[in-house]
């Protein structure tokens, strides 16, 4: 069976969907898939065994005339299955594009834009009040016919890990929503703790803003490594040799979790129970001040507060710590078909 699967961005949502190409490739070993994704995020299909063939293209630098190139050369090609997975206009007019008749995706009451769901032949109803990686599953089982199964995500990521001379951690503090991002003083009284405990920490970032921050670290402590800009190949690496991930709510978080690696990721604005990291060393820290989730991309909180945004006040370093401390205590080392836990001393 050959599927063309539309899912284009953002790298989360991309990442969310491997745990459902993985179990298309276990019902049918003999599945493939060609991936239509947004070039900035190409890397990672790539590394999904059950994936034949990344196209990329460029549509948030509306290069319509490769795409349309793209879209040509899809056409003469022969799938069984057309599914778009992400569920908005510019998406499902892309599936029905590619010229055959079976064009699957989510129903009116699930797609993200309603009206996506005008342009499939097959259209099914998941949840919207699920988890993203459910949600994914659950459309995959429905449009390529088999049940979905119970048991837990498997992402099939497999990345070389190297052996550092020296254990460390990778502070992700990037992020693109104000709301999303944790203080800049909590993340130095965290380096303070991760470094008195014997650890290294690596960090990096990619816009000016994530630069600086990146740097204040690098200067508030030897023990910090300030690494250059990195492409998410280079990235996965890095995360994939660390002993541990400390995270906003970013895409590389998600990344984290599908490598199996020991990963806390903080939310304060955004929902845990839609997207939340998934892995089995996976730990989510939710706020629970008043108005968390609010999902605003800017804090509107008007009352007395010790940092911003607000809602991030109470993750603290010391309550972010322990966390880390206890899932790097006792870790899950995975494979592709069971899990074991491995102590450390």
């Amino acid at each position: 069976m050959r599927v063309l699967l539309i899912k284009l961005s953002s790298m989360g949502d991309v990442i969310h969907t491997l745990p459902a190409l993985s179990d298309a490739w276990r019902e049918n070993p003999n599945i493939k898939f060609t991936w239509l994704v947004e070039e900035g995020f190409s890397e990672i299909p790539a590394w999904h065994p059950a994936v034949e063939r990344v196209v990329r293209v460029r549509l948030r630098d509306r290069a319509w005339k490769d795409l349309f190139a793209k879209l040509k050369e899809i056409r003469q090609l022969d799938f069984d299955l057309v599914l778009d997975a992400q569920g908005l206009i510019k998406s499902s007019l892309i599936a029905r594009f590619c010229g055959t008749k079976h064009i699957a995706g989510f129903s009116y009451n699930a797609c993200r834009e309603p009206l996506a769901s005008l342009n499939y032949k097959k259209r099914y109803y998941v949840a919207k009040e699920l988890h993203a990686v459910d949600r994914l599953r659950q459309l995959f089982a429905y449009a390529i016919g088999y049940t979905t199964p119970r048991t837990p995500e498997i992402y099939n990521l497999q990345l070389p890990i190297q052996e550092e001379s020296h254990p460390y951690l990778f502070l992700l503090h990037g992020t693109t929503w104000d709301t999303k991002h944790w203080p800049d003083r909590y993340w130095l009284q965290l380096v303070d703790l991760v470094t008195s405990h014997g650890y290294k920490v690596k960090v990096t970032g990619v816009t000016v803003e994530q630069r600086r921050r990146a740097k204040m670290l690098a200067d508030h402590s030897r023990h910090v490594e300030l690494l250059p800009k990195l492409s998410i190949t280079e990235a996965a690496a890095i995360i994939n040799n660390a002993h541990g991930v400390v995270a906003v709510d970013t895409g590389f978080a998600h990344l984290a979790a599908a490598l199996d690696k020991p990963v806390v990721a903080m939310y304060g604005a955004t929902d845990i129970s839609k997207s939340g990291v998934r892995g089995i060393n996976s730990t989510n820290l939710r706020s629970t001040f008043k108005c968390a989730p609010c999902m605003r991309r800017k804090c509107n909180y008007t009352g007395k507060t010790t940092v911003q945004p607000a809602c991030m006040q109470e993750l603290t370093p010391e309550v972010v710590w322990r966390s880390v401390s206890n899932m790097l205590s006792t870790r899950i080392v995975s494979s592709k078909s069971s899990a074991i836990y491995e102590s450390e001393d």
